[in-house]
């Protein structure tokens, strides 16, 4: 077998007190933090890396950063990164977007993004193409299978709907080596193409496979075809793709792949993952949250796998308009969706357990004012407060005109789902974006957040500093009840 180098990712390195100072791994810009601790105690960190713009699309990848010492030094990689071009080259180059981060039971982390193929994104300025309806999957045999086509002019169109004459092709079954061949749909023969699996494109030779290269789109410097890339031999449909990676090695090593056929349903244009953290819940199923775009809005769901399991189920869409959310579990076992809204007031909606799947109860527009049009963070501490209560935390910007004045507040569970606000800690003043939550092995609070443009900072606080009347002293409770309104 022949082993490509020149497609890896930037080399990994070491950062001091940040995981992504201006300039780590060749990016000058970072968007979109996702912060978990791992079992062992360590900080795992993800974010876009994406260089020399702050955009939603063209060029973008997924860097990680990794701290053993509570956030003083970092080591960071690239777990999801694709080479066709030597940073942001707009429509011409793929996509990477929006990581997500949650380790099971086991002690597998599951790191989740958008993957886009050239030149397609959900934000449909400077002539991106939003994502085309469908999974870019057909089914061979009554099995769901990645389908490929070689005349790139027929990418817009949906493998579902036009046949073999659009996608004479379809990936098969990875071996034991890590590759799939690539089999022809008129009689499932060889193609002469094979993939590996983060879907670089190789020639299949007596004894083996060559890697078939390309010239970067805006480098020239020479990277594997991958199907997901404009100027390949082979190329996949242009819609959103969700890409997951999955290490067993905290870190060091990661497999991958695509999760479009268990959780994307046949009409849907762009399902996305929603950035930062997903949750385990008391019984060690995983769970992400996701949303989607539909003709009533954006609608919010989660997938989910069961302890044990290796498929992913998806909850039904919440009934309002919602998109990016963050998950917590309540002590009698419901999850609690707090999302992304317009309504300029904290929202969130209940998710119950029920025969083959879940169910939502009636969502709750509660009467505390925040920035709700942003993505924002929640946690369930491990301690309890000093009466028993569950501790949640959630972070967001809580300017009511604009993503600044970041604030976490703290908040105490009753055992039938009801809730106040114990503590409000402001954690700056300023810009305050997308923003990540995780307690620490030590108990401290730890904070990934945009504080800018395209600037992500790393903090850590004491508990007893963010909630003073639950880990502190004192006591000051305000009532958080819904004020009657749908959101």
């Amino acid at each position: 077998m022949h082993e490509w180098k020149n497609q890896s990712a930037p080399p990994a390195g070491e950062t001091k007190g940040q995981p992504f100072p201006s300039g780590t791994g060749g990016s000058r810009n970072f968007r979109i933090p996702a912060l978990i601790t791992l079992r062992d105690g360590s900080l795992f960190a993800a974010a876009d890396a994406r260089y020399e713009t702050s955009i939603d699309g063209g060029g973008l990848d997924t860097i990680v950063s990794i701290s053993k010492d509570g956030g003083e030094s970092w080591r960071f990689s690239f777990p999801i990164y694709f080479g066709d071009s030597a940073g942001f080259a707009g429509t011409d180059a793929t996509t990477v977007i929006d990581p997500a981060a949650v380790q099971g039971t086991d002690g597998a982390i599951y790191l989740l993004a958008d993957v886009n193929p050239t030149g397609v994104t959900t934000c449909e300025w400077a002539g991106f193409r939003f994502p085309g309806a469908g999974t870019g999957y057909v089914a061979i045999d009554g099995v769901q299978r990645l389908a490929l086509t070689a005349d790139y002019g027929r990418t817009d169109e949906n493998p579902a709907e036009n046949g073999e004459d659009a996608y004479p092709y379809y990936a098969g079954d990875f071996g034991e080596e890590g590759y799939a061949p690539v089999l022809r749909r008129r009689d499932h023969a060889q193609s002469g193409y094979a993939l590996d699996r983060m879907y670089n494109l190789y020639a299949v030779k007596e004894g083996g496979v060559v890697p078939l290269t390309q010239k970067q789109v805006d480098g020239g410097r020479p990277v594997a075809q991958n199907v997901f890339y404009r100027d390949s031999a082979l190329h996949v449909y242009n819609t959103g793709y969700m890409w997951l990676a999955i290490s067993k090695d905290g870190g060091a090593s990661w497999r991958h792949t695509i999760l479009n056929p268990q959780i994307k349903r046949p009409g849907e244009t762009g399902l996305l993952v929603t950035p930062g953290r997903g949750t385990v819940i008391g019984d060690g199923t995983v769970v992400i949250p996701f949303y989607h775009f539909s003709k009533e809005g954006l609608c919010a769901s989660f997938i989910y796998k069961k302890a044990g399991e290796d498929g992913w189920g998806r909850s039904p869409d919440l009934s309002v308009p919602s998109s990016e959310s963050e998950i917590v579990e309540l002590a009698d076992g419901r999850l609690r969706m707090f999302y992304r809204s317009r309504t300029g007031f904290l929202c969130y909606a209940d998710a119950f357990r029920q025969e083959g799947g879940y169910r939502w109860g009636e969502a709750v527009r509660t009467g505390m004012r925040v920035h709700s049009d942003c993505n924002l963070s929640v946690i369930a501490c491990s301690r309890r407060s000093r009466d028993g209560r569950q501790v949640i935390l959630l972070s967001c910007p809580s300017g009511e005109e604009a993503r600044r004045d970041g604030r976490i507040f703290t908040f105490l569970a009753d055992a039938d789902g009801s809730m106040e606000l114990a503590d409000t800690f402001a954690v700056n003043r300023g810009i305050f974006q997308y923003s990540c939550l995780t307690e620490q092995k030590d108990g401290k609070i730890a904070l990934l957040y945009e504080d800018g443009e395209a600037s992500i900072t790393f903090a850590s606080f004491e508990a007893a500093q963010v909630a003073p009347s639950v880990f502190g002293e004192g006591d000051g409770r305000a009532q958080v009840k819904p004020d009657g309104k749908n959101p």
